[in-house]
C-alpha cells in the first residue's frame, strides 16, 4: 500500500514458476510485470502500463499467452531443457534427476512444499531444476561444461541445480529497466 501511495512499482524477480507467482501477483493487485524462472520469462498483462514497451522489445525471442498473462520468452523452452538434461546426465555418467522425471509427491518431499504447490512448481517453461546424488566440484564443472557445449548454463540454487537456456535474471531485469525508462523517463 505504501508503494501504491507513492506510485512506485513492485517487480517480483524469482526462480518460481508462472503458476507459483501469477496468483500472488493477482492476489496483491499488482499491475507491474514480473520475472519468473530465473529470468526465463517476463509476464505481464497486455493492459499493463508498460506492455507496449515490452511487446516492442527487440530482438524478440517468443511471446505467448499463459495463465492469463502475456509471456515474453527469453530462453530455451522446457522440453528442450529436459532433453538436454538427459543428454548431459549420460555424458557425465551421473544420474541427474529433474523435476520433469519426478512426481508431485517427490517434488513435495524434495522441496518441503505442500503437494498442491509442488504441482505448480513442476509447471515449468524455461528452467529445469535437478538434483544429483553427490555434488562435487569436479562433477559440477563437468555438468557446467556439458551444458555450455549445448548453449545452456547451470545456475546453482539452494538445493537444486537449474538448467537454463537464457542469460539469467540480469537480462530480464535490464529489459524491464529499459521499459520503465521508456515509459517513465529516467
Amino acid at each position: 500500500e505504501a508503494l501504491r501511495k507513492r506510485e512506485a512499482a513492485l517487480v517480483m524477480v524469482t526462480s518460481k514458476t508462472l503458476s507459483e507467482v501469477g496468483w500472488l501477483h493477482e492476489e496483491l493487485g499488482f499491475d507491474d510485470p514480473f520475472v519468473f524462472e530465473n529470468g526465463g520469462g517476463i509476464a505481464f498483462r497486455k493492459e499493463m502500463p508498460l506492455s507496449e514497451y515490452l511487446l516492442s522489445w527487440e530482438p524478440k525471442n517468443d511471446e505467448f499467452q499463459r495463465e492469463g498473462f502475456t509471456v515474453l520468452a527469453l530462453g530455451a523452452r522446457y522440453d528442450a531443457l529436459v532433453k538436454s538434461l538427459g543428454e548431459i546426465s549420460s555424458e557425465v555418467g551421473t544420474p541427474l534427476l529433474g523435476f520433469s522425471a519426478m512426481s508431485d509427491e517427490e517434488v513435495a518431499k524434495a522441496t518441503g512444499l505442500p503437494a498442491e504447490e509442488a504441482a505448480k512448481a513442476r509447471r515449468r517453461l524455461f528452467d529445469e531444476p535437478f538434483v544429483m546424488p553427490e555434488a562435487t566440484t569436479s562433477l559440477e564443472a563437468r555438468i557446467q561444461a556439458a551444458a555450455t557445449r549445448r548453449g545452456l548454463a547451470v545456475v546453482k540454487g539452494g538445493r537444486f541445480g537449474h538448467l537454463i537456456g537464457h542469460a539469467g535474471k540480469e537480462k530480464a531485469v535490464s529489459i524491464l529497466i529499459e521499459a520503465f525508462r521508456k515509459g517513465h523517463g529516467e
